[in-house]
């Protein structure tokens, strides 16, 4: 039974990224975490699937390991890592009284496939507010399921939120 268990643990730590990264980089665990500043079982959680590390501990990972990072989106398990991508995008108004506006377009990738898409307009007339918006969603790499929260401290002014 412990054999199993074993093999069972190996086989989805081979399957991580962020497991094979660091072997092919020659770094143990303890060394690994040790440069990029964080605790081994951190690493080890990052490298068995129950927690996913921010994008600027990404950036740093791929440093470390020498490593690209579209090694990481790059997930050799069936359906890859989902992560999810922001960008700003005009929205324009049907109605000729209406200014143009700027919505968030919210694409969650699992692996390299885009498997869902969601617009979310009229955020604000302010292009660079919504520019900064969606590039702080995408560097904290934020669940959709908290954009309202983050819609409504972003941009306060906004009557409506999704």
């Amino acid at each position: 039974m412990l054999c199993k268990n074993i093999k069972k643990k190996r086989h989805i730590q081979e399957k991580s990224p962020f497991w094979r990264e660091r072997r092919l980089a020659g770094l143990s665990q303890e060394k690994a975490a040790e440069r990029l500043g964080i605790s081994t079982r951190t690493l080890q959680k990052y490298e068995r699937g129950k927690a996913q590390p921010r994008f600027d501990m990404v950036v740093r990972m791929a440093e470390i390991y020498g490593c690209d990072l579209y090694a990481f989106l790059c997930s050799r398990r069936a359906g890859g890592m989902t992560g999810y991508r922001y960008a700003p995008v005009r929205v324009r108004s049907f109605r000729p009284d209406c200014s143009c506006v700027y919505g968030i377009l919210v694409r969650k990738l699992e692996g390299e496939r885009t498997v869902a898409l969601t617009v979310i307009p009229g955020l604000s007339p302010d292009k660079e507010a919504v520019h900064r918006f969606a590039e702080w969603c995408g560097r904290e790499q934020l669940d959709p399921a908290h954009l309202p929260e983050a819609i409504r401290a972003a941009f306060p002014d906004t009557v409506k939120t999704p």
